[in-house]
């Protein structure tokens, strides 16, 4: 039985003691998230670390037999997931120690200082919206492509030349979301879509034609699962068809900021009723 040692790139968080280090219990393993010290000390975030890959965390946890590493790898990448999610950056494990199968491999990705879910130099905030999601996000990560859905979020964040290319990803993130929603339920699909009950099914009635749901109605089905009603989807929903048919917009820049953060604001909003969050996390 050793300790299992995780390199991990791109989380700029605080810690609770001394700023350094969180403590977590998950799945009756005792982890700890260790931050570098150049992290902590560094004032100026954004000329130091934005848009670069940054060596900034080491993870342990205690005790781990060697039957458990491959699990404990998986309980690793699941917490970069989440971690991704909280900090908006790329959050990636690049290396780990363990006898006898100690390895490194390149990273990929890149820390971004904007827009986080949670105060990032809030460690308590940041243990409880781990603690208090975990068992939901790990029963639904793979099930909901939630690695996927926050790399999304991440690209829609990040500053970009166009507006345009940040909507996108946001209509991509519902799209995708939506998906998997319909996926699981399960709703019966054909290649054509997502299919409607039928509640005509005698031969007799002509309205036996497959009727499908659209993109609106599918994606009001999945919010109001999560208690999210009134929902103003109109605009975001003519936007959608127009950017993604055409590539491009008629609307003025405010118009489509405005948009593009109430879009942002839905998936977060969305996200963090599906993991069962009831605490403070930040809009656009």
């Amino acid at each position: 039985m050793a300790d299992f040692i995780a390199y991990v790139a791109n989380c700029l968080i605080w810690g609770e003691h001394e700023l350094k280090s969180l403590s977590l219990s998950l799945e009756n393993k005792n982890i700890t998230i260790l931050q570098n010290s150049f992290i902590i000390n560094e004032n100026n975030l954004r000329d130091k670390f934005h848009g670069y890959f940054v060596k900034s965390t080491t993870i342990k946890v205690a005790d781990v037999e060697l039957n458990e590493v491959d699990e404990v790898k998986k309980i690793i990448h699941s917490l970069c997931n989440l971690l991704s999610f909280i900090t908006c950056s790329e959050v990636v494990f690049y290396g780990q120690e363990y006898p006898k199968q100690t390895s490194y491999h390149p990273g990929i990705g890149k820390t971004n200082i904007y827009q986080p879910l949670v105060e990032i130099k809030d460690g308590k905030l940041v243990r409880e919206f781990i603690e208090t999601t975990w068992n939901k996000f790990r029963d639904i990560e793979q099930a909901r492509e939630l690695g996927h859905i926050f790399d999304y979020i991440h690209h829609a964040i990040y500053p970009g030349p166009t507006i345009e290319s940040k909507l996108v990803f946001s209509f991509i993130t519902l799209e995708s979301l939506k998906y998997t929603y319909a996926v699981n339920k399960p709703i019966p699909s054909d290649k054509r879509g997502f299919l409607k009950p039928n509640k005509r099914k005698l031969w007799f009635f002509k309205s036996n034609k497959k009727k499908y749901y659209r993109f609106k109605e599918l994606l009001d089905l999945m919010l109001k699962e999560v208690g999210i009603t009134n929902t103003k989807l109109k605009s975001l929903v003519k936007l959608r068809n127009e950017i993604i048919h055409s590539g491009l917009s008629k609307n003025d820049f405010s118009t489509n900021f405005r948009l593009y953060k109430e879009t942002q604001n839905l998936i977060r909003e969305y996200l963090i009723k599906l993991l069962g969050y009831n605490g403070y996390y930040r809009k656009l």
